[in-house]
Order: C-alpha cells, then structure tokens, then sequence
C-alpha cells in the first residue's frame, strides 16, 4: 500500500540529505532551478513534497492562529515571551515568528504545487490518468494554501504561477472576492480531476475533499465579511451530496467519538487529513504535546512546546453529564511525576499511552490531523441552511442532531429561532472539534466574535478589547518591506 504517509517518510529524508536548503527559501515563490522533472516518478515525488510541507500547518493555522484565537484557550499567564500567549491576548505585531511562518509556510506549497502544473503541461505524460489525478491533487493543495492564508489575512497575493524573485516584488494582493474567486476555479477543476477515493493511496486528496473545501468556501463567502448569499446554496448542494454518500468511503461515519482520534485508525474516519509517522526524527506530529503539561506523569518526555490549555469557559460550556464527548476530550486533573494530583485543565482526546512507546520525543506522535471530517460537513450544512432561511428548517435541525446524537445528548428544540439556533452551532462547534480550530472560524462567520471575546474578558477581569480589525493578523513585515507600497497592511496594525 503506498500510503501518503510513508512516501512523505522517502521524500524527507531525501531532503534532508541535500545541500540545499529547500525548506527556508527567503522567497517561496521564486524558481529553484536545481530542481529538473523527468518522468512520472520524478512529478509524484514532488506532489508528495507539497503534502510534506502541509505538516506545518495544523500547529500554525489551526491551533495557534485559531483555536488559541478564541475563548476556548486560557494559558492563566500574561507575560510568557510566546506567540500563542500573545495570540491569545490580541497582542500580535507583523513581527511575530507565527505570523511570517503562516505566510511562508503557505506560500511553499503555493510554489510547490505551481511548479508541478507547469511540468505535467511540459512534459505531457502519456499516462493521461496520472496527469489528471497529479492536477487535481496540486490544484486541490494550492486552494488549500491560499484559503488557509485568506482565512488569517485576507487580502492576499494570489499566486498561480512560478515567479522569479523580480517577479514576486511586482506582485500585490487582490481583494478577497478574487482571491474566493481563484480558490473556487482551482475547486472546481480538483473536484472533476479527482477520484472518488485512491484505497492503495490513503492521504491524498479525493473528490469528496475538494468538494468538502468548497463547501466551505462557498459558506464562507456567503458569511461575513463579503455576504453573498448567492453563494449558500452552493454550499448547502454539496453538502448535501456528501451527507448522501454516509456510509461509503467518502463519507464514512464514526458511532464511536472517541475512535475518531486513535492513530490506528488515521485515514478511516475523515475526508482529508493531515499525515504524521513517529519514530523517524522530523515526520511525527507535535499536536498532541501541545496541550499537555509538561510534567505529565504518563508521557515521559519534557519541555519543548507550549502548554496550551482549555479554558474554564471551554469546560463549563459542556453538558458533562450527558455529553460524552467531555470525557474523551478534556481532563482536569491529571497525576503529576511526583505521584501526585495535579489540578490544571488539558485536552486529551489525541493522547494515548500506548504509542509512546515508538516515540522519539515529545514531537513524534503517530496521530494525523482532522482537517475536513464528516461531522464538520454536518455543522456546517446546518450553520449555511440557517443563515440561507433566516432560521433553521428541519434539514439544518437533522444535521445538528447528527452530532448531538452521537455525544448521547437529546434532539435540539425543531421550533428554535435563528439566534437561538446559533447558540446551539456555537457549542456543538465547541464540544465536537475541541483542538481543532473551526470554532473560531466559525465566529468571525456569524459576526459572534467581537461580542464573544470581550464578554469572555471582561469575566475574567481581563483588560482586552477586541475589535473587527483584531479578528485578522497584520502581513508580516517582511513582506511589507518587500517593496515600498506595493502591500498595504491590514487595518489596525
């Protein structure tokens, strides 16, 4: 089986033997002209290399730029020289390490995928089903990027062909409907290049996945800030063509909640993740250890990463007596090196003890990372049916139930008003993806986040004031010094 994850293992470690330093080009979108494609195997190699660079993504975009973004997270201290705490406090500057990570992490596999649609139209394979399915993944890879950077920024670069490094200063960004606009093109291309599932290629992008993310982009773009409603049924079509697919491949539902993140079960319960081995220095996942302390009785390796925490808003907004998705998520209390308890809140549904084992460190775990499950697509069906009708029908009604049903929690109220139906998507947001950055997102959608954030500060008598300007991060200041006006930085930094 030519799992994604262990063809990933090949190409690193190819890399890492280079000279050349691949990872930490100063421009990621300027041509390397050491790289030269000759045949099939010489492309898909570079497909994978695309995928390997996506490993940075979940700590970056996911949990720093978004779930440590909300309420959800609470590190208890104000002063630690850490981007996630400054994050977290709305204390972010264009010179912060996260913030021109995200912008170059993004832009390498921008880059990376761009190099590889320019070679399958120079080479012409014969392999015409290779080339298809090589197109669909990069231009799937490349709308992944630029979302994912539209997301946090807004106001990108679109980048959509190879640049010298002249080029890449004469380059500004385009306005964020153009930037959806180029997203949905590449979409609409992966979703008819790619195959429904590839079962001796598990991690690559399918159908399903290119159709998921542009479900969400259609939700998006029909939610604030640019509100065409035309867009929501768009949107709610392919969800709807998703959910009719449960019990396939494509769409292959968990009775369990908690199966959901054991590792053995990577690739099975999800429509596109993000891959992870341990036991090779460099390819395992940080993610777990960045939500247990360091001190952890059970986890044998020390220090490194940030300790990032579920806040008591996070664990009070549970139904913990009913919602058995609390228990497998959060903790709050755990035995510490000394034998002894130890109070302090933690996020566990991505530990489990019997993997340490093949471990290398505390940044070697074996999990992948959830990017677009089906209970997201559920969510978000609902979330689009109840802003397209102004309130819930018994569509929206039956998705959410989906969740609810699962955790072991009753039917929501099929009568709720629109508002009252938002509050029921924000905390399914909250319980059912602790850890895995949509909540946010789904916030700034549905204009709760202002109001949100400074209810949840002023209850905890902190002095923070959050505002629409603040929902987005600056462009870095490498690039603003890139050349005089050629990018304009977003408000209020």
């Amino acid at each position: 089986m030519k799992n994604i994850k262990y063809i990933i293992l090949v190409i690193v470690s190819v890399f890492a033997s280079c000279n050349e330093d691949y990872l930490e080009l100063k421009n990621p979108n300027a041509i390397d002209s050491t790289q030269f494609f000759q045949d099939a195997d010489d492309i898909e190699s570079a497909v994978t290399g695309i995928y390997s660079e996506l490993r940075a993504f979940p700590e970056i975009f996911n949990i720093n730029l978004s779930e440590v973004r909300s309420n959800n997270i609470s590190f208890g201290i104000s002063n630690a020289q850490r981007d996630p705490v400054d994050i977290s406090r709305f204390n972010v500057t264009q010179v912060m390490n996260t913030i021109e990570d995200a912008w170059q992490s993004g832009y390498i596999v921008i880059s990376r995928a761009n190099k590889v649609l320019e070679v399958i139209e120079e080479l012409q394979l014969d392999n015409e089903e290779l080339n298809t399915k090589i197109e669909g993944e990069a231009r799937f890879l490349r709308a992944y990027a630029h979302f994912n950077l539209a997301k946090v920024f807004r106001r990108i670069p679109i980048v959509k062909e190879t640049l010298s490094p002249d080029e890449g200063t004469q380059l500004g960004q385009s306005e964020l409907e153009e930037v959806y606009k180029f997203i949905e093109e590449d979409l609409l291309i992966a979703v008819e290049k790619l195959a429904v599932n590839y079962p001796d290629e598990a991690g690559r992008a399918t159908k399903g996945a290119a159709q998921a993310l542009l479900g969400e982009l259609y939700l998006t773009w029909g939610s604030f800030p640019i509100k065409d409603n035309s867009k929501l049924d768009l949107a709610i079509s392919l969800f709807e063509n998703l959910i009719s697919k449960k019990g396939t491949p494509t769409f292959n539902w968990a009775n369990n909640y908690s199966e959901l993140f054991k590792s053995e079960n990577d690739n099975k319960y999800s429509i596109f993740e993000i891959q992870y081995i341990s036991g090779t220095a460099g390819i395992g996942a940080v993610f777990p250890s960045l939500f247990l302390s360091s001190n952890f009785l059970e986890f044998p390796f020390s220090g490194g990463v940030p300790q990032i925490r579920p806040s008591e808003n996070l664990i009070d907004s549970f139904d913990k007596e009913n919602d058995s998705r609390y228990n497998i998520s959060v903790d709050t209390i755990y035995t510490n090196n000394f034998f002894l308890q130890q109070q302090d809140n933690y996020i566990k549904k991505w530990f489990q003890k019997d993997k340490i084992s093949s471990m290398l460190s505390r940044l070697d775990w074996p999990h992948n990372y959830p990017i677009i499950r089906p209970a997201s697509i559920y969510i978000m069906h609902a979330e689009a049916l109840n802003l397209k009708n102004n309130g819930p029908n018994q569509q929206a009604v039956n998705s959410l139930n989906e969740l609810r049903k699962r955790a072991g929690l009753n039917d929501i109220n099929p009568a709720a008003t629109k508002e009252e139906f938002l509050q029921a998507l924000k905390q399914e947001y909250r319980s059912e993806f602790v850890g895995e950055g949509l909540y946010w997102h789904f916030l700034i959608r549905s204009e709760l986040a202002v109001n949100e954030m400074n209810t949840w500060f002023s209850s905890i008598n902190e002095n923070i004031t959050v505002t629409e300007n603040k929902l987005i991060y600056p462009i870095p200041f490498s690039q603003m010094n890139i050349k005089k006006g050629l990018y304009q930085q977003n408000p209020g930094y």
